[in-house]
């Protein structure tokens, strides 16, 4: 049998799913039924986005287990995470959390269970919970950069978090006291800028020496609403329908000229105080076949919303940055006009194909989880862990691109292996 179980591992390796699904059921008509067995055609079902399926499976293999009085813990481990994760996968996050913590029961230390619960706690809302078990997490192995990265998103949508055996939430809430300076009327000066960034640098590098997260954009967003772009680009690249959410996605978009004016927008819109709560973004370009290089972004649902909140933004930026940027309104994400060349016009807006939504429904009954996340994704005020790691891979990115303004943001350079790959290999 472990030659068999050899040679499904192997078609897994190569994407042949359907392949080693068929092996395993003509394997199930001629050989004895294990719950081996059974976890790995529940893991196939699962390569298959047959989650219910999987689900199914791995009930059937923890029964199996239970009647036989089989005791393999790997495998009983295995088998939960399966369950787990096909739970999630159908966004039955409450039933996943509890396949996990059975997993806890048998293997406390299980860094994966730990990280995987605090993922679902955070998918109905619940950030608080989340933290504490990415604390757990990295508690356990503070080098694993999965406990640092998950640790450091998670605090960058949760306030007044204290654990204090937790080196990670001292320093977020010690980069929290860290402010840049800010006045509506007034000039963001350049001094400043390169002041408090040293002063949060400096903060970071004492207490998390060589940390490193691969973010490159920065968010501000007060309400709840949940844009679910994950779905929305999925469904498009997959299926090659704009999704219907996104006829009402239209954006102010700022195209900053330097790393500088970059962060100067970034400090605007961590102060920019809408009626309509509007979500911010800033970032730098890493897509292929987009112009620009540095980009800032306010989503609004409608044109009217963008025009009334456009010309406070112009004066805004001349009063902050003392010269006028490149602003314009767009309409969702530049890979729709690519396929879809109408869809960018605004004079005349081009209207969802009803026959789509079929489509949608179709891809959300496979996809729950896409679907349905109830995820709190407000993100506080003030510079965060996360923010300042982002700032730091914009200078290096400014630094590749050769624009000298970096020298003006930070003496130090922060170098980071995946920009390299994307600006110098891509």
């Amino acid at each position: 049998m472990d030659d068999f179980f050899n040679h499904i591992i192997n078609l897994h390796k190569n994407r042949l799913f359907q392949k080693a699904l068929n092996e395993i059921n003509s394997y199930e008509i001629n050989g004895l039924i294990t719950p081996e067995l059974l976890n790995f055609k529940g893991v196939t079902l699962f390569f298959l986005n047959r989650y219910e399926d999987s689900l199914k499976i791995s009930q059937e293999a923890i029964n199996k287990l239970d009647n036989e009085k089989f005791e393999n813990r790997n495998l009983n481990i295995a088998i939960l995470n399966l369950q787990a994760q096909s739970y999630s996968r159908l966004a039955k996050y409450n039933k996943a959390i509890i396949s996990y913590n059975k997993i806890l029961e048998k293997d406390s230390a299980n860094i994966d269970a730990l990280l995987n619960i605090g993922s679902n706690y955070a998918h109905i809302g619940e950030k608080n919970k989340s933290v504490e078990y990415y604390t757990r997490a990295y508690q356990i192995n503070p080098k694993f950069k999965q406990t640092k990265d998950y640790l450091i998103k998670s605090l960058s949508y949760c306030s007044n978090i204290n654990e204090k055996n937790n080196i990670i939430v001292q320093v977020e809430n010690e980069i929290q006291k860290i402010n840049f300076e800010y006045c509506s009327e007034t000039l963001i000066k350049d001094e400043m800028i390169f002041s408090i960034f040293e002063k949060q640098n400096r903060m970071v590098d004492k207490y998390l020496e060589d940390i490193k997260i691969n973010s490159t954009q920065t968010f501000r967003k007060e309400k709840l609403e949940n844009l679910n772009c994950e779905r929305h680009k999925k469904i498009f690249f997959e299926q090659n329908v704009i999704p219907e959410y996104c006829f009402s996605c239209f954006k102010i978009l700022i195209k900053p000229e330097s790393i500088l004016e970059l962060i100067k927008i970034y400090i605007i819109f961590d102060n920019l105080n809408l009626p309509l709560k509007n979500e911010r973004k800033c970032m730098i370009e890493l897509r292929d076949n987009v112009e620009g290089i540095y980009k800032a972004f306010i989503y609004c649902k409608t044109i009217e919303e963008c025009t009334e909140i456009l010309d406070e933004i112009k004066k805004l930026i001349k009063k902050n940055i003392g010269k006028n940027l490149n602003v314009e309104i767009k309409r969702g994400c530049s890979e729709y006009s690519k396929k879809f060349k109408s869809y960018k016009n605004l004079k005349e807006l081009y209207k969802y194909n009803l026959d789509w939504k079929k489509i949608e429904k179709e891809y959300d009954l496979r996809y729950p989880y896409l679907k349905d996340d109830f995820s709190d994704k407000i993100v506080k005020k003030g510079s965060s862990i996360r923010d300042v790691l982002t700032m730091r891979n914009w200078v290096y990115f400014a630094f590749l691109n050769k624009d000298k303004t970096y020298n003006l943001v930070s003496r130090n350079l922060y170098k980071s292996d995946y920009l390299e790959k994307r600006v110098i290999h891509p």
